[in-house]
């Protein structure tokens, strides 16, 4: 009896070892369980901190192209202005020199005059103008007829100018 006493002893020391062992075990489980755990939201955050800043990187190039369109335009604006203003200074200056025409000893029949050369040279260019513009048109009228590669002369020729004009432009 005394020998199973020992080794109910011995078994039951061992028994609470094991126990103790299981345990000890049973927190490193859950401190590894909870490390995972904060492990793994950090991550989450890590990845919605991501997808968020790749969202607000989204938006902000779209808000840059918005600003770089509007910048093109307002840029487009003020050339068509500066272009504007150059115009209406060189009326005021042709306007100072009239004034001045007229207010001369014989502005009035200076003014007369140069008006009705002003008037006359239009109406000559007028029809210079439209003479060309006719010529013009018999030409390109003349030119339809002939094909060449299978397109006529008209395309032929306006496809060389276009090339050209590129060539220049570089």
């Amino acid at each position: 009896m005394l020998k199973e006493e020992i080794r109910y002893d011995e078994l039951k020391e061992q028994a609470d070892e094991k126990q103790q062992e299981n345990e000890l075990l049973e927190r490193e489980k859950k401190q590894l369980v909870q490390e995972y755990d904060t492990l793994s939201m950090r991550v989450s955050v890590k990845q919605m901190g991501y997808e968020e800043a790749d969202e607000r990187v989204k938006e902000a190039n779209e808000r840059a192209d918005r600003i770089k369109a509007y910048i093109k335009t307002q840029r487009d604006t003020l050339v068509d202005l500066e272009e504007k203003a150059t115009k209406l200074e060189r009326r005021a200056e042709i306007a100072e020199q009239v004034y001045e025409m007229a207010c001369g000893s014989d502005g009035n029949e200076t003014l007369r005059e140069k008006f009705i050369d002003v008037m006359y040279e239009n109406e000559q260019l007028k029809a210079e103008n439209s003479k060309l513009r006719e010529t013009l048109n018999k030409a390109y009228d003349f030119m339809k007829q002939f094909v060449v590669d299978g397109r006529n002369l008209l395309e032929s020729i306006r496809q060389v100018v276009e090339k050209v004009g590129d060539g220049f432009r570089r």
